[in-house]
């Protein structure tokens, strides 16, 4: 009982969602509290639901770790290795800027992969299919879950809060020491409070009145 997808080490044992059950209103209570206590447990404070703010707080968060002169999405080739730091550096650029044309199919791309494996890699072959160099730095994981709570912000597309939502499992799954910078914790947190806002909306929007 209680909410199992964030105990353990996700990134070393990966769970299959597949075959998840859900018990009710019971389920998602345990669910709110777990992700209230790991961000206590990783942070010292309380949870922070963003609402008006919640947009300019990830944009913030974003624009904080853009490399210069990101690369065009458009640059990109399928048919060529990519490196993913540069790859995400290009769709966090022109996420935040609203100029999601040409970064949404990498996003796909990179949804896809990341569901098959639960896991990002340094780099991708031609094809876009073959990871190579499983990224154990989280910080990649971070900008990635940074640019699909703001593709959801921007959308309200399903698929985006899926994958964010497993995403931020295996994060708070995560022992504090494994984070390399403190940024990447105070930018979880930003996740997390957007991630429980859109699913407290999309609740709402289905006739569910959840307190958290």
């Amino acid at each position: 009982m209680g909410y199992t997808f964030s105990k353990n080490n996700r990134l070393k044992y990966p769970i299959n969602y597949t075959y998840a059950t859900f018990e009710g209103k019971k389920f998602l209570d345990f669910y709110f509290n777990d992700r209230k206590s790991r961000i206590m447990n990783l942070t010292g404070r309380s949870l922070v639901l963003f609402k008006a703010s919640m947009r300019d707080e990830i944009g913030k968060a974003i624009n904080e770790r853009l490399r210069e002169e990101a690369i065009l999405a458009s640059r990109f080739s399928i048919n060529e290795r990519i490196v993913l730091k540069d790859l995400l550096s290009s769709v966090l650029s022109q996420t935040v800027s609203s100029k999601i044309e040409q970064a949404s199919p990498w996003v796909a791309r990179i949804i896809q992969r990341y569901e098959v494996s639960k896991k990002l890699f340094a780099e991708y072959a031609p094809g876009f299919r073959k990871g190579e160099g499983a990224l154990k730095d989280l910080s990649a994981y971070i900008e990635f879950a940074l640019c699909l709570a703001c593709l959801y912000s921007l959308k309200n597309k399903l698929q985006y809060l899926s994958t964010l939502m497993k995403l931020v499992d295996m994060l708070l799954s995560m022992e504090r020491g494994y984070f390399s910078a403190a940024k990447d914790i105070d930018d979880l947190e930003i996740i997390v409070g957007a991630e429980l806002f859109f699913f407290k909306d999309l609740l709402s929007n289905c006739g569910l009145s959840i307190e958290i």
